[in-house]
């Protein structure tokens, strides 16, 4: 049974070997889903993106972006202006670096938060695949000699069906959902997610404070390099997982669509060193995917 780990930070998305894939699952997922976004079934028409401003946030540009990601970053720019775009600094006063900083934390709060209440169903009675309690939780149960049937049962199917991730997600979230943490926590994520939300809209809208109005933002996926694929290569641990999400957290707490596409270095024949990620407003995708499909004929 598929159930949601997280209600407002769960969103569709996929994987191809390029725009174009991406194009045609975006209509396969429009259709499906009825949805009004501004996506075509004719797929890109031309590799030029004359009229299209883009914003770079000042932001974005934290001290933990390596040169490579910020050399890669500079070179999708110029690739954006040689095809007819128009670059716009998005300054600090727009989107602020605290809430960009802030949101990394924000996230990870809501999510846990998500998945321990979404996750609660997993129990082996109503979801999931019920597991009779081993050897460990009997002698548990005899020791403190206050659990029922239920609970060991319950017990049992999430120990065995949770990941050690999932795990470690589900006991986080329950901390910050506890009654004397809820407001410390939850609430102030909740309030980093609102001014997030609300600086990265604004960038797309022109008014008084922003006198161009951007169709779409450009920053680097991650930043660092993308991890091999060896499976005898170190995995990173968790904490240095969460902290490479920095830079698409507030993309997700803000409820935008975006992609992300390989970007070469100056080494033209080596492996792609960066992610650039494109987004735009909500139901912007044609556009995004337009202009991915442009960066990544430039690629070839």
């Amino acid at each position: 049974v598929g159930m949601d780990v997280g209600v407002n930070v769960d969103v569709d998305a996929g994987f191809g070997q390029s725009s174009q894939n991406a194009w045609t699952m975006n209509d396969l997922t429009k259709e499906s889903n009825h949805s009004n976004t501004d996506a075509s079934n004719d797929g890109p028409q031309n590799n030029w993106l004359e009229g299209v401003r883009v914003g770079i946030p000042e932001a974005f540009s934290i001290n933990e972006c390596p040169p490579q990601i910020l050399e890669a970053w500079g070179r999708t720019i110029s690739r954006l202006e040689k095809s007819g775009a128009t670059i716009h600094t998005i300054s600090e006063k727009n989107i602020s670096p605290t809430s960009v900083k802030m949101s990394l934390a924000a996230y990870y709060v809501i999510s846990c938060a998500e998945a321990s209440s979404n996750l609660a169903r997993y129990d082996g009675l109503k979801f999931g695949e019920s597991v009779c309690p081993n050897e460990e939780i009997l002698n548990q149960d005899k020791s403190n000699n206050n659990w029922n049937l239920r609970e060991m049962i319950v017990a049992s199917t999430r120990a065995k069906g949770f990941g050690n991730e999932v795990k470690r997600r589900v006991l986080a979230g329950t901390a910050v959902l506890s009654s004397d943490q809820f407001h410390t926590f939850y609430e102030a994520a909740a309030a980093v997610r609102a001014a997030i939300s609300s600086e990265l809209n604004d960038a797309f809208d022109k008014d008084e404070d922003n006198d161009y109005g951007v169709d779409l933002i450009l920053i680097p996926t991650t930043i660092t390099d993308p991890p091999s694929i060896d499976l005898d290569s170190s995995t990173p641990d968790s904490t240095e997982a969460f902290q490479n999400d920095i830079m698409t957290t507030p993309i997700s707490l803000a409820g935008l669509p975006s992609i992300s596409i390989p970007v070469q270095n100056s080494n033209k024949h080596g492996h792609p060193v960066a992610g650039m990620q494109i987004i735009g407003r909500k139901k912007a995708e044609q556009k995004i995917l337009h202009a991915a499909n442009v960066l990544m004929k430039c690629d070839d």
